[in-house]
């Protein structure tokens, strides 16, 4: 292996902290976000899967909540809890470029927010049992011990009252399928989750299900990763070919969003979500 094949190999090596191993390297958030631009906010009238999620998260974040993002690199969600439900917003992410973006993201918005950079497993800078939701988007899964992970993340919940809202990508449906094929490294970055598991990790962390996880949302081409299938293709092209293909995403599922009703299966929904409750003290 020359040099320049084994520094990449050990910058994208995943990482073991406190026993628990990270399935992504140390730099490979910090150069994906370096690379992005801030996202605009979720708009619930973008897609089906943003209608049920802004539907989910009006149900349970109001105005005044203190809300905490875990790995809000890249969120869309911040500026909307901040913008769209008057929530007071923080964010924490272990990756500089993570934060800078999210931080664009807010200003982007026209809102503020609270953005800290540090480690979950080391961080003690954000204080412990004040939130009233606690929420994070493609997380857990990037660790091989999940409800040690979840246990890091509720203690942030306020007892007996805090909520934790959990979205993790269906590895197991057609979109599995799909990354097995076309990006096996980014399919071996996640552990699988079933609904069930979800549910169970939870309790053992420390949490109760308000709303036991599901299957969510119907067919979402979004959230699969063609980059390493057209990685030699110019961003823009990239970008265009993935916004060409949200196109049939949109026609079919509006009659599910112009119903107002809901599919989910466990072959073609793009995300796991559940709702709980911190137990204890």
């Amino acid at each position: 292996m020359n040099n320049k094949k084994a520094r990449t190999a050990e910058r994208f090596a995943p990482a073991t902290q406190h026993g628990n191993t990270n399935l992504i390297g140390s730099d490979q958030w910090n150069i994906s976000w370096a690379a992005a631009a801030p996202p605009i906010r979720l708009r619930a009238w973008r897609d089906y899967v943003s209608w049920r999620l802004s539907r989910l998260f009006r149900e349970y974040i109001k105005a005044g909540h203190r809300i905490l993002e875990v790995g809000c690199g890249g969120s869309a969600f911040l500026p909307y809890f901040a913008k769209d439900l008057g929530a007071e917003v923080w964010g924490l992410d272990f990756s500089p470029a993570g934060v800078v973006n999210a931080k664009a993201a807010l200003t982007r918005a026209g809102v503020s927010g609270t953005i800290i950079q540090g480690d979950l497993f080391t961080f003690k800078e954000i204080p412990f049992g004040t939130f009233d939701v606690v929420f994070s988007a493609g997380f857990i899964e990037h660790f091989t011990d999940t409800a040690d992970v979840l246990k890091r993340i509720i203690r942030f919940a306020k007892p007996r009252s805090g909520l934790i809202i959990t979205t993790v990508p269906n590895m197991g449906g057609a979109i599995g399928a799909v990354h097995k094929r076309l990006a096996r490294d980014f399919y071996a970055q996640h552990v699988a989750l079933t609904p069930e598991l979800l549910d169970s990790i939870h309790c053992q962390a420390g949490a109760t299900p308000v709303q036991r996880a599901e299957y969510f949302g119907s067919i979402c081409l979004g959230v699969v990763n063609y980059e390493q299938a057209l990685r030699r293709l110019p961003r823009l092209l990239i970008t265009m070919a993935r916004r060409t293909l949200e196109i049939p995403q949109f026609l079919i599922t509006l009659p599910l969003w112009a119903l107002r009703t809901k599919i989910e299966t466990a072959s073609f929904s793009p995300y796991i979500v559940g709702v709980y409750r911190r137990t204890g003290t």
